[in-house]
């Protein structure tokens, strides 16, 4: 029997989201989804970022499982094979939660880009796990505002980005009201790499997590564009794992990784994109990875196969560890570059 996957707090439940359609049920040509989507009470203006909770299934234990490069296309034959993988990925290896790191679905053709967008949160809604969506450079549309809430009230959403540019943080704890075991922070740097916005959001997200715990549990940072230091520690020959193609960092800010580093409880970094690469690297006492690419939109699988990344984090003593995984199963093991 498949364990229960992590429940969240702060989001919308798999209950909550079943008895919303229930409830409009009559809703004529609406389907469960949809019904559900409008069920869910409006995001007030103004509001203040929240920062929702998700709990392990395993006591001690959490795992994620990150997805890149989906690229959705309403092309439903491909579509379907990228959805098939993660459905297979998840029910092979149990995640606590799914983390999305940006271009879910492929840009704005025709004004389209809000239904392709909706046909990515309807997807990750029947999984039936809690998800986590990061903004690509291809995730466009022509109404931000509505993806947002869009994306926010997908059942099982974790988004909280809403009120922050697509920058908000989720808190893994034991139990309700418990602390922060695990901050796993999302950061938005699809608007050519990563600049000084989102470093001084981190900054002072850093500093909120320092209020509210005095000694701050560990942390991940997960964004799309790959930091200029990723090419970096792939030079230095002390990375492990494939490259296939040059670091697109789109000319992002260097000082990023300083800030991770300064706050003294990132971990890891681990960023999409670059569809060739999936290696990783320590540099400043920091992990910088890339996620293997997961969706189908091109013919490049025949270089790099599609998978995802497994990150399983140990809640007690902070320890953590990565595999690239597969829809039948297996994981890989990475090389020295």
């Amino acid at each position: 029997m498949k364990k229960e996957t992590g429940r969240i707090v702060g989001g919308i439940s798999r209950r909550e989201f079943i008895a919303g359609a229930a409830a409009l049920g009559a809703a004529g040509m609406m389907g469960a989804f949809d019904a559900a989507l409008a069920a869910m009470a409006p995001i007030p203006d103004g509001a203040l970022p929240e920062v929702p909770a998700v709990f392990p299934a395993n006591k001690g234990r959490f795992r994620i499982l990150a997805v890149t490069d989906l690229h959705f296309h309403l092309n439903h034959a491909v579509d379907a094979r990228t959805v098939g993988d993660i459905r297979a990925m998840i029910s092979k290896f149990e995640p606590d939660i799914v983390t999305a790191l940006g271009d879910v679905w492929h840009e704005n053709p025709e004004g389209r880009g809000l239904e392709r967008c909706a046909y990515a949160c309807e997807q990750f809604a029947q999984m039936e796990t809690p998800w986590a969506f990061v903004w690509g450079n291809h995730d466009k549309a022509d109404d931000y505002d509505e993806a947002h809430r869009m994306i926010r009230n997908a059942p099982h959403s974790l988004y909280r980005g809403d009120a922050a540019d697509g920058n908000y943080r989720i808190r893994v704890t034991a139990a309700e009201g418990g602390p922060a075991l695990w901050n796993l922070i999302i950061l938005n740097d699809s608007r050519g790499g990563m600049r000084q916005e989102q470093i001084d959001w981190f900054n002072a997200e850093a500093a909120a997590i320092r209020a509210e715990t005095p000694a701050p549990p560990p942390a991940f940072a997960f964004f799309h564009i790959p930091l200029p230091q990723h090419g970096d520690v792939a030079k230095a020959g002390n990375a492990k794992g494939v490259k296939l193609e040059e670091v697109c960092h789109e000319g992002g800010s260097r000082d990023a990784l300083g800030a991770f580093r300064d706050s003294g409880f990132v971990k890891a970094a681990f960023c999409g994109h670059d569809h060739l690469n999936d290696y990783y690297g320590e540099m400043e006492g920091v992990r910088l990875q890339y996620a293997r690419s997961t969706g189908y939109e091109g013919a490049e699988d025949i270089l790099v196969p599609k998978g995802g990344t497994v990150i399983d984090m140990n809640l007690e003593t902070g320890a953590f560890r990565t595999a690239t995984v597969f829809a039948n199963g297996k994981t890989w093991t990475p090389k020295n570059l």
